[in-house]
């Protein structure tokens, strides 16, 4: 039975309890136990009620008008889509594992079936999260919904995160405030969480035009929260770069997260992300602007930057009006620090491979506009470039969206590291750097030859491995250098031509036969 702690109201009570609540009763003792209501249930201003059945189901029938507090300890709640909760009072969301029937700390699993609107204050309590996930319906075969409304949650008072790591889990499910909703005290530590998909947004329904912050991020404490004011209806959910890598063709340039969101034009935008954690190598916070994906790998530019403060950025121009009404390519948004044109060029790969004695530089793209050449530069220490060669555009200045492969060959590279980049520079001069790939270039010399006794190889950095192999490819020997020259005895072997390979990162520099004569 429900404990109610107003004791002058007990005779009454126990008779509303019997006259208000229909459906079986399973106990109410804890672990393994289930409850259902499903009928009327008053709960009146002066008074607080407690639930600690490990599964509370919540009927089709159900019409609750709750003033006073009701408390939920249930690992469980199931809510059929058409109970009415609603009052001035407030559903607190406890945890579990504070239940006085039974312990473990465990998240408090809400199947809402996209019901009816929660119109009651709810207060969340339990730092090991609300999961929205399917619950089996109970016997009622009420209609079950599918996809992201399968176990969507519809909210029409308040929402408050009340505790630390009181997150909400979408789980593929739609967690939805009406335009009388608000949600509050959210922070890093009380979130939205998408799991890196975008089954399941947070959507706000605005008939005016009105603020809401989506306190949202793809996993707990990866806090990158949205901002729209406008009056439409607005899906958003967050990713990193890997959910839509078909679309970020130069991931340098921008910060690894994508905000999804649609549902009409508005006429503020506010994006947050915890800079220098997820920027790229070209990314510079202070530059950067709100950019949205117009199709195919191709994103919008803009004039200005939409910096406010460290990892805030915030558009009242072209961006929200740009908001699609529906799920499409347009409804994605990022950030790039190159308001020119912040992808200009799709970068696919740039690496540098030592080839007998030259380098070998390798890059590919996926979308050029405007191309006309890539400069390439090399340095020894990143700081002095220097211009060693040049390649044209394979794509003829016109833009497109197309994977083109482009090889260069350093004939005289230095000893040592390499270091290269690419400087792109399209029809009207404008230019951009690509990011810096690296070859080590060693001229090794061996000797004696022949080999009497031992065999030494200078020009080493100290971190290669030397193998001896026979005729046949079995190796006889291995050494590991630890300087820039290194001894090798090879006075038991007999003679006959060897072969030594020079390896450094799996990388082979230096193949060669060698002769002992003794």
């Amino acid at each position: 039975m429900n404990a109610i702690f107003n004791l002058k109201n007990i005779p009454t009570l126990i008779t509303g309890i019997i006259l208000l609540i229909t459906g079986p009763i399973l106990s109410q003792t804890g672990a393994g136990t289930a409850i259902t209501a499903n009928g009327q249930r008053i709960v009146s201003a002066s008074d607080t009620v407690f639930e600690y059945a490990e599964t509370f189901y919540i009927g089709p029938a159900a019409q609750w008008e709750i003033a006073g507090v009701l408390v939920i300890y249930s690992k469980n709640v199931w809510i059929a889509p058409s109970a009415k909760i609603t009052g001035t009072g407030k559903l607190i969301i406890a945890a579990p594992g504070s239940n006085p029937l039974y312990t473990g700390t465990a998240p408090t699993i809400i199947d809402g079936n996209n019901g009816n609107y929660i119109t009651l204050n709810i207060e969340h309590k339990n730092p090991a999260n609300i999961l929205l996930s399917d619950i089996s319906d109970p016997g009622y075969n009420v209609e079950n919904p599918t996809y992201e409304k399968a176990a969507a949650l519809n909210i029409g008072a308040d929402f408050s995160f009340e505790a630390d790591g009181a997150d909400v889990l979408l789980n593929g499910n739609d967690f939805l405030f009406n335009e009388n909703a608000t949600i509050r005290n959210f922070s890093a530590q009380r979130m939205v969480v998408t799991n890196n998909t975008v089954n399941g947004h947070l959507i706000k329904q605005n008939s005016n035009p009105e603020t809401f912050d989506f306190p949202i991020g793809i996993a707990e404490g990866d806090y990158t929260p949205a901002s729209i004011t406008g009056s439409n209806t607005y899906y958003v959910s967050v990713t990193d770069y890997s959910f839509i890598d078909s679309f970020i063709t130069a991931p340098e340039k921008g910060m690894d997260r994508a905000w999804h969101i649609y549902g009409g034009t508005a006429n503020s935008m506010t994006l947050q992300h915890n800079s220098s954690l997820t920027d790229g190598s070209h990314y510079i916070d202070e530059k950067a602007s709100i950019i949205q994906h117009l199709g195919n790998g191709v994103w919008s530019s803009f004039t200005a930057t939409d910096y406010v403060a460290s990892g805030v950025h915030s558009n009242t121009a072209n961006i929200p009006s740009a908001i699609p009404d529906f799920d499409k390519e347009s409804a994605w948004f990022s950030k790039a620090n190159n308001v020119i044109n912040p992808l200009l060029i799709g970068l696919l790969n740039f690496d540098a491979y030592r080839k007998d004695e030259t380098i070998e530089l390798q890059w590919s793209t996926i979308t050029e506009h405007n191309c006309k050449i890539f400069e390439i530069e090399r340095s020894k220490d990143c700081e002095i470039w220097n211009k060693i060669g040049f390649k044209e555009s394979l794509s003829g200045g016109e833009n497109g969206h197309q994977k083109l492969d482009y090889t260069f060959i350093d004939l005289q590279p230095i000893t040592g590291y390499n270091y290269y980049r690419l400087k792109q520079i399209d029809q009207n001069g404008n230019f951009t750097y690509s990011i810096i790939c690296s070859a080590l270039f060693d001229k090794l010399i061996t000797y004696p030859s022949p080999v009497k006794d031992n065999l030494y190889i200078s020009g080493l950095s100290g971190k290669e491995t030397i193998h001896i192999r026979n005729m046949t490819g079995k190796q006889i020997r291995e050494a590991r250098a630890e300087d820039f020259t290194i001894s090798i005895n090879l006075n038991d072997l007999s003679d006959g031509i060897y072969h030594i390979d020079v390896v450094s990162d799996n990388d082979i520099l230096l193949s060669r036969k060698i002769i002992i004569n003794k």
